[in-house]
């Protein structure tokens, strides 16, 4: 054992470990004890990994000559936080909550959704059928509920979109797609 290292007795659950020391050195430099460095074939030149992992930290030796052992290495670091899950605890059943004057539901609120230009392309596309119904379906309960906001950016994108030839089908003359696009602005309030 040189200088730099010295030796420890490490807790670990209910076993005693014996494990190598080294000591940080006021420029921050860690010498890796030989003994760990002829185990991992680690030789002077290599670059090894330092990585946080919760309260300790991991080195990582060289990994270009050693994928497999670097998988092992990985496949038990699995398997230990696989066995510390295991040992937790089990989540204990909840109690059902006492009358406290309020209610789950009294702490949201209700937010408006923006509506996609997709949304409202479909609306109008009768090539997809399903997709039609769905946004049609979806505008309606939007508009009765007040929980839809259209932002200025899908209007544009709509008339454009419905607009240009798509493999030779238009969707919507530019007159028609100005005056669905009013409608909607009548229907739905504009986002900010």
């Amino acid at each position: 054992m040189n200088k730099d290292s010295s030796l420890a007795i490490v807790t670990t659950g209910r076993r005693l470990e014996i494990a190598l020391m080294a000591e940080v050195t006021s420029k921050y430099q860690v010498t890796v004890p030989r003994a760990i460095a002829d185990k991992y074939k680690t030789r002077p030149g290599d670059d090894i990994n330092w990585v946080a992992a919760g309260e300790v930290i991991r080195v990582i030796p060289p990994g270009g000559k050693s994928s497999a052992r670097r998988s092992s290495f990985q496949a038990q670091l699995f398997d230990q936080a696989a066995e510390r899950h295991r040992r937790r605890p089990l989540a204990r059943k909840t109690q059902r909550p006492r009358d406290r004057g309020w209610t789950r539901e009294d702490l949201y609120t209700p937010v408006a959704a923006l509506v996609d230009t997709n949304v409202l392309v479909y609306r109008f596309d009768g090539r997809f059928a399903d997709k039609k119904r769905i946004a049609t379906e979806v505008l309606r309960r939007g508009i009765i509920e007040d929980s839809v906001r259209l932002p200025h950016q899908a209007i544009v994108e709509f008339i454009a979109a419905v607009t240009r030839a798509i493999r030779g089908h238009i969707i919507l003359k530019q007159a028609d797609a100005l005056r669905e696009a009013e409608e909607f602005l009548n229907f739905m309030a504009l986002s900010a």
